[in-house]
C-alpha cells in the first residue's frame, strides 16, 4: 500500500494536448466568454447528464459539475485526463474521468462479446459538450460530418458543438500536414448537417 500510494504519474514523452488551452486562439477575455456562455446554455438545457467529449483538462466539465450535474469528461490523451484528475478537484462527485478515443472507442468483449457492452451502448447523455474537436475529427481522422453528426445524435439528446474554421491557426496546422482527402468542411456545411 505505501508503494501505490506514493506513485506519481509522469507524463509521458509525446506531444499531446496538455498545453491547449495556452496554445488555442482564445485570449482571457474571449475564453471567459465562452465559459459563460456555455454555463448560460447548460441552464437553458438543464441536463440531468453530460459527456463532455474532448474535454481536454476539464474546464467545461467542471463548469457543468459545479451546477450539480453528472458529468462524464472523455478524451484519448491520456495526459490530459490525469490533468484533469490532478488539477481540477480530485475527488468531484459528479465527475467522471476516462481515457476514450471517440474515433476507436471500446467494442462489445469478453465471452462471446456479450460480457461487457460497447462505450456507445452504454451511453445515453442529455447534453453533449463538443469543444475543439470537430476539427480534428474531420481533418485529421477523415471522419465526415455527416458520421459526426450521427455518432452524436445517437449518444446525447442535445449538443454544444463547436466549430473551429479553416482560418484557426490549429485547424491551419492539422491542413499542413495533411495529406489526401478532407471531406467538405466549412460552417455552412456544418449547419447543414447538424441542422438535419
Amino acid at each position: 500500500i505505501a508503494c501505490v500510494s506514493s506513485l506519481k504519474y509522469k507524463p509521458g514523452l509525446r506531444q499531446g494536448w496538455i498545453n491547449y488551452s495556452q496554445d488555442c486562439n482564445y485570449n482571457a477575455k474571449s475564453y471567459e466568454h465562452k465559459k459563460i456562455q456555455i454555463g448560460k446554455w447548460i441552464d437553458e438545457i438543464r441536463p440531468q447528464s453530460i459527456c463532455d467529449i474532448g474535454a481536454n483538462t476539464g474546464e467545461f466539465s467542471l463548469l457543468a459539475c459545479e451546477k450539480g450535474i453528472p458529468v462524464l469528461s472523455i478524451d484519448s490523451d491520456h495526459d490530459v485526463i490525469e490533468a484533469n484528475y490532478t488539477n481540477v478537484v480530485k475527488n468531484h462527485p459528479n465527475l467522471l474521468r476516462l481515457v476514450v478515443d471517440i474515433t476507436n472507442p471500446s467494442a462489445n468483449f469478453g465471452w462471446n462479446n456479450s460480457e461487457r457492452s460497447s462505450f456507445l451502448s452504454r451511453f445515453h447523455f442529455d447534453l453533449l459538450l463538443v469543444l475543439g474537436l470537430i476539427h480534428h475529427l474531420v481533418i485529421t481522422h477523415s471522419i465526415p460530418l455527416e458520421k459526426i453528426a450521427l455518432m452524436l445524435s445517437q449518444l446525447g439528446e442535445a449538443a454544444i458543438v463547436e466549430f473551429v474554421p479553416e482560418s484557426d491557426t490549429n485547424a491551419k496546422r492539422l491542413l499542413d500536414r495533411k495529406e489526401g482527402l478532407i471531406h467538405s468542411y466549412s460552417l455552412e456545411f456544418f449547419e447543414k448537417t447538424f441542422h438535419e
